[in-house]
Order: structure tokens, then sequence, then C-alpha cells
């Protein structure tokens, strides 16, 4: 399984709170994208076209058990959606991998 490194989520504040080149650039975008930080946890699922999955994080893949930010307890609680894209991954039409990055 391949693992391509993703990029922070960069935090725009207003000029007030902190002086953000960031912020001015923000806004004069047609396109945003807003997503909301939770507990500082970047999760990736990572899927091979057998259907497999691996969990990393913004910088690397995981091992099978490995325990960052509780997720292995946290997996049943997205047990449809690994369900889900598991099915996708084995029809091939993404190709030989289907990586999702969230928080």
């Amino acid at each position: 399984m391949q693992f391509l490194k993703w990029n922070s989520i960069k935090n725009v504040r207003k000029p007030s709170d902190v002086a953000s080149t960031d912020y001015e650039k923000a806004q004069h975008l047609d396109y945003w994208v807003v997503t909301e930080k939770v507990d500082g946890a970047n999760i990736g699922l990572n899927f091979d076209k057998d259907g497999n999955f691996l969990i990393s994080s913004r910088t690397q893949l995981l091992g099978p058990g490995a325990e960052f930010y509780d997720i292995n307890n946290q997996l049943p609680a997205i047990c449809d959606l690994i369900c889900g894209f598991r099915s996708l991954a084995r029809t091939g039409i993404f190709g030989d991998q289907i990586t999702l990055h969230g928080e």
C-alpha cells in the first residue's frame, strides 16, 4: 500500500487574533474548504484493491492495532463507512488504492 503524506490544515484567524497573511489571501478565494479540528488528530483510512485497509496519521502508515488517538476503539462507529469503501475498493473503479483523509 502506498502512503502519500498530506499537508497540515491551516488555521486562518482574523488579523486581530494573529497577524496572518493566510487570512488576507483567504479573503480573495472563490472556493473554501472549511473543516473543524478535533483533538489534533488527522486520520487516514487507506484501502487497497482487495479491500484491506490500514490507518495512517498525516505523516505515516500505522501498523495493524496501532494506538493513535484511541482510533481502534472508534472504528466500530465508522464501520458502515469502512464497509462501503471496502466494497468500492474491490471494484477497482478508483485504481489500486482509495485513501480518505479526515479529522
